[in-house]
């Protein structure tokens, strides 16, 4: 008897609550977009923080990265590395951001 096949189900919108899969690059055309948007689908209790990097460049344009990093902790210090929700970069020149965790 041969089992039944697997449903394809539809592939998950959000990962650890945010919109965007790890390792996609997609367009945003600022920082501050980008911002507003993982303000709005972050895990309630969590902190949005952005910092620039200096010595991090984009590899298509060698131009300085931001890096945010969304986080479940209110007061701003990070107790646990388990409470990172997720990390991203972006490059201004390219309008572009990736999710890297």
């Amino acid at each position: 008897m041969k089992a039944a096949p697997k449903k394809k189900r539809p592939a998950s919108k959000m990962t650890n609550g945010m919109a965007h899969p790890p390792f996609q690059e997609f367009q945003v055309k600022t920082l501050d977009e980008l911002v507003t948007e993982l303000e709005k689908s972050k895990p309630a209790g969590s902190l949005v923080e952005v910092t620039p990097i200096e010595e991090m460049h984009h590899t298509s344009c060698m131009q300085e990265m931001s890096t945010v990093v969304v986080h479940g902790d209110e007061t701003g210090l990070l107790q646990r590395p388990d409470e990172l929700v997720a990390v991203y970069q972006y490059c201004a020149a390219c309008k572009s951001a990736v999710r890297i965790l």
